[in-house]
């Protein structure tokens, strides 16, 4: 027996030789087994509800309003960084000083990001005070840098968790705002049904 020959004779035994499937009770037909099938869009079986939709408008809002006050702290602590380390570089001394003072304004600068970061990740209050004295140590070590880019990595990830993606188009305020807003809007209409 070839080769070709027994895979046809296969292919028989499996589908048959009239092409459709055999079921294995003979005189039935696997569409006849079929035949009791229920209308499309309902079925005999329970299903699992459908999640709902990641998040809220409200956090997605707050997402955006932090990637703003971030943005705004990594041009606050270049800005500051910078003149710490042009009168450090000047003065040759209270270097130490103006290290504490750029940690204290930074600190207090990101309160507000901070408190909104945390709301948008649905993390507790006391990770606010957490991620302010990060944003404020973080400031004198290489301007901050690696913080706001962990920073920047969490907004991210969250925005993916929105299906928004995480490209370039997705980190622009107003296609966040907008999401949101359609967000907002498709929950008031669920909540009025």
């Amino acid at each position: 027996m070839s080769r070709h020959e027994s895979w046809k004779r296969l292919v028989n035994v499996l589908v048959g030789e009239n092409g459709q499937i055999e079921s294995e009770a003979p005189g039935r037909s696997v569409q006849s087994d079929m035949a009791g099938m229920p209308p499309p869009g309902e079925s005999t079986y329970p299903r699992t509800p459908v999640e709902p939709a990641y998040g809220s408008a409200d956090r997605l809002d707050a997402l955006a309003s932090a990637y703003v006050g971030i943005n705004w702290l990594v041009l606050l602590n270049a800005g500051t960084g910078v003149f710490v380390l042009d009168a450090t570089v000047e003065h040759r001394g209270p270097a130490r000083s103006y290290a504490i003072g750029l940690t204290l304004v930074l600190a207090a600068a990101s309160w507000l990001p901070s408190r909104l970061l945390a709301f948008a990740m649905g993390w507790p209050r006391s990770s606010v005070l957490t991620l302010i004295l990060l944003f404020g140590v973080d400031s004198t070590l290489c301007f901050g840098l690696l913080g706001y880019l962990g920073a920047f990595m969490m907004l991210a990830g969250e925005l993916h968790r929105y299906e928004l993606g995480t490209g370039l188009r997705s980190l622009k305020v107003r296609w966040i705002r907008e999401a949101a807003r359609r967000r907002k809007a498709r929950d008031a209409s669920e909540h009025a049904e």
